[in-house]
């Protein structure tokens, strides 16, 4: 579907690389432990071209006042693993200069049992990681205050449904409350094909086999428009 927009918009196939799997190491510390993030999405489109910002200066400036929630007594951290780790170097995925690096959008596969709100969980997880990979590599090892910011976006699915994450990553200071957020966008539960488990009760054979119905193309449309997003064709649509 991507591909058959070649024609009207050639930078979606010259400006852009669909990677299989690549490998994300990175960390970020948070309370003085270190959080490490690894693993690799099914799929990462890179581009030679960083995503421009969702949200504007102004709008980053004004994320000052928003609170973040109180989940005391519980600590954020309360589900992660301990472990000892000895490499804690970022890794993108790519061990030589690639000029399509910068990631753009990620896909992730979903044959699991989780249900929609884990996934959007995962994508954000994801999300952040590849956007501090990729302000690590613009902006140096350590950097916390980001000159600008890196924006990646994420779509899961799996047989019936297109899930959306878009983020972007404003700040690698996590432990100031009073300072800038990160923004992350969720567009949940597009459901493409509705899935009709099987009725084995009923006589026409018809009935006895899994079956997809009520077909919505919007989600498809969607997706079209995270693929295409950032193409110099598309600036004025």
């Amino acid at each position: 579907m991507c591909q058959s927009t070649a024609a009207q918009f050639p930078n979606a196939v010259q400006g852009r690389r669909l990677i299989h799997s690549p490998f994300i190491n990175t960390h970020y510390m948070f309370n003085d432990e270190k959080i490490l993030i690894r693993g690799s999405p099914s799929y990462m489109l890179g581009s030679n071209q960083d995503l421009q910002p969702f949200a504007n200066q102004e709008i980053i400036d004004k994320s000052i006042d928003m609170p973040l929630p109180d989940l005391y007594p519980v600590e954020p951290t309360i589900d992660m693993i301990k472990e000892h780790f000895y490499n804690d170097s970022t890794c993108n995925g790519f061990k030589l200069p690639y000029a399509f690096n910068r990631p753009h959008t990620l896909f992730m596969q979903n044959s699991d049992h989780w249900n929609n709100v884990d996934r959007q969980c995962r994508s954000l997880m994801f999300c952040f990681a590849y956007a501090t990979a990729r302000a690590r590599e613009r902006f140096g090892e350590d950097v916390v205050k980001l000159p600008e910011p890196v924006s990646v976006q994420c779509v899961n699915m799996d047989q019936t449904t297109l899930n959306f994450t878009c983020f972007q990553l404003n700040t690698l200071d996590i432990n100031t409350e009073g300072g800038i957020k990160n923004f992350v966008w969720f567009d949940t539960g597009n459901q493409i094909f509705k899935k009709i488990l099987p009725q084995p009760w009923k006589e026409d054979e018809y009935f006895h086999k899994k079956r997809y119905g009520e077909f919505e193309s919007t989600p498809l449309d969607k997706m079209l428009a995270l693929v295409l997003n950032g193409l110099p064709e598309t600036a004025n649509l």
